[in-house]
Protein backbone atom coordinates (compact mmCIF):
# COMPACT_ATOMS: atom_id res chain seq x y z
CA UNK A 1 0.00 0.00 0.00
CA UNK A 2 3.15 2.73 0.61
CA UNK A 3 4.23 1.62 -2.62
CA UNK A 4 0.78 2.45 -4.38
CA UNK A 5 0.42 5.91 -2.47
CA UNK A 6 3.90 6.77 -3.58
CA UNK A 7 3.25 5.86 -6.83
CA UNK A 8 -0.01 8.01 -6.83
CA UNK A 9 2.14 11.08 -5.53
CA UNK A 10 4.55 10.36 -8.27
CA UNK A 11 7.49 9.57 -6.03
CA UNK A 12 8.62 7.00 -8.63
CA UNK A 13 11.91 6.49 -6.89
CA UNK A 14 10.71 6.19 -3.05
CA UNK A 15 8.32 3.60 -4.60
CA UNK A 16 10.76 1.62 -6.48
CA UNK A 17 12.82 1.17 -3.16
CA UNK A 18 9.51 0.27 -1.28
CA UNK A 19 8.86 -2.66 -3.96
CA UNK A 20 12.77 -3.80 -3.52
CA UNK A 21 12.27 -4.46 0.21
CA UNK A 22 8.87 -6.15 -0.21
CA UNK A 23 10.69 -8.32 -2.49
CA UNK A 24 13.52 -9.02 0.15
CA UNK A 25 11.30 -9.43 2.61
CA UNK A 26 8.65 -11.45 1.00
CA UNK A 27 10.14 -13.14 -2.49
CA UNK A 28 7.22 -15.85 -3.41
CA UNK A 29 4.72 -12.84 -3.39
CA UNK A 30 3.93 -12.76 -6.88
CA UNK A 31 1.74 -9.08 -6.62
CA UNK A 32 5.49 -7.44 -5.10
CA UNK A 33 7.47 -8.99 -8.11
CA UNK A 34 4.57 -7.30 -10.85
CA UNK A 35 4.48 -4.16 -8.82
CA UNK A 36 8.47 -3.92 -9.00
CA UNK A 37 8.09 -4.46 -12.03
CA UNK A 38 6.11 -1.55 -13.48
CA UNK A 39 7.78 0.53 -11.10
CA UNK A 40 10.92 0.18 -12.31
CA UNK A 41 9.56 0.94 -15.77
CA UNK A 42 8.41 4.06 -14.58
CA UNK A 43 12.12 4.64 -13.72
CA UNK A 44 13.41 3.80 -17.02
CA UNK A 45 14.77 -0.09 -16.12
CA UNK A 46 13.47 -1.78 -18.20
CA UNK A 47 16.04 -4.93 -17.48
CA UNK A 48 14.72 -5.06 -13.97
CA UNK A 49 11.14 -4.40 -15.02
CA UNK A 50 11.25 -7.82 -17.29
CA UNK A 51 13.57 -9.56 -14.50
CA UNK A 52 10.41 -8.52 -12.48
CA UNK A 53 7.39 -9.28 -14.16
CA UNK A 54 8.98 -13.01 -15.63
CA UNK A 55 9.08 -13.77 -11.58
CA UNK A 56 5.67 -13.05 -11.74
CA UNK A 57 4.55 -14.72 -14.46
CA UNK A 58 5.97 -17.97 -12.73
CA UNK A 59 4.44 -17.54 -9.49
CA UNK A 60 1.03 -15.92 -10.73
CA UNK A 61 -1.14 -19.11 -10.52
CA UNK A 62 -3.93 -17.48 -12.48
CA UNK A 63 -3.79 -14.02 -11.47
CA UNK A 64 -5.79 -11.66 -13.77
CA UNK A 65 -2.67 -9.60 -14.43
CA UNK A 66 -0.99 -11.92 -15.87
CA UNK A 67 -2.03 -10.81 -19.44
CA UNK A 68 -0.96 -7.16 -18.91
CA UNK A 69 2.60 -7.88 -17.67
CA UNK A 70 2.65 -10.76 -20.58
CA UNK A 71 2.35 -7.29 -22.99
CA UNK A 72 4.15 -5.14 -20.77
CA UNK A 73 7.29 -7.77 -21.14
CA UNK A 74 7.06 -7.72 -24.91
CA UNK A 75 7.16 -4.12 -24.84
CA UNK A 76 10.01 -3.52 -22.82
CA UNK A 77 11.80 -6.09 -24.54
CA UNK A 78 10.92 -4.43 -28.34
CA UNK A 79 12.36 -1.08 -26.01
CA UNK A 80 15.59 -2.87 -24.79
CA UNK A 81 16.08 -4.32 -28.35
CA UNK A 82 16.14 -0.66 -29.84
CA UNK A 83 17.98 1.15 -26.99
CA UNK A 84 20.91 -1.82 -27.50
CA UNK A 85 20.11 -2.96 -31.12
CA UNK A 86 20.37 0.56 -32.99
CA UNK A 87 23.12 2.72 -34.07
CA UNK A 88 21.80 5.64 -36.16
CA UNK A 89 24.06 8.14 -36.24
Amino acid sequence: LVAQALTHLRRHGEALDELRRAVRADPGAPEAHRDLGFAAARMGDFATAVASWEEFLRTANGSPSVSRVRVAVEAARRLLAAIDGGTDG
